[in-house]
């Protein structure tokens, strides 16, 4: 076999695991629970999290999370409300079924994401996460303790 053909081979199977990975979701997250801070400001501009929805069925995706003004945030791409052949996005999901399970840091926090629709906390939010200027379409959402 050709060396062009072997790399073309393992950068295929690449592709489509990273596909995968980028479509299928996990199922439910597992750690210890936690009580949820009431400042996240500990959580890094960087951080990773698991967000969990679906309680009946639970599935779960890793998102970037961070702090801003002591709350805890996460956003979606820009085209997370775009109509899919297959199933909906994590964001229309949240939207809909906002109590959800995150799991950082080794810990697991049972939360209640709210979308920000307030254009100008959604501006400085994302403002402050890079965005310049800030994109329609992201869906951004606080988690929050559960009320």
């Amino acid at each position: 076999m050709k060396p062009s053909l072997i790399v073309v081979g393992v950068a295929a199977v690449a592709l489509g695991g990273a596909f995968l990975f980028a479509v299928l979701p996990g199922g439910r997250i597992d750690g210890p629970s936690a009580a949820p801070p009431s400042n996240w400001s500990f959580v890094g501009p960087e951080s990773t999290c698991k967000l969990e929805f679906h309680p009946v069925e639970p599935r779960s995706v890793r998102v970037g999370c961070y702090a801003f003004g002591g709350d805890l945030y996460v956003h979606s791409h820009r085209w997370a409300l775009v109509r899919r052949p297959l199933g909906e996005s994590w964001a229309q999901v949240v939207t809909r079924e906002p109590t959800i399970r995150v799991g950082l840091a080794g810990q697991v926090y049972e939360l209640e994401a709210t979308l920000i629709s307030d254009p100008q906390l959604r501006h400085e939010v994302l403002s402050a996460r890079g965005f310049d200027p800030v994109p329609g379409g992201i869906q951004l959402f606080r988690l929050r303790a559960r009320q």
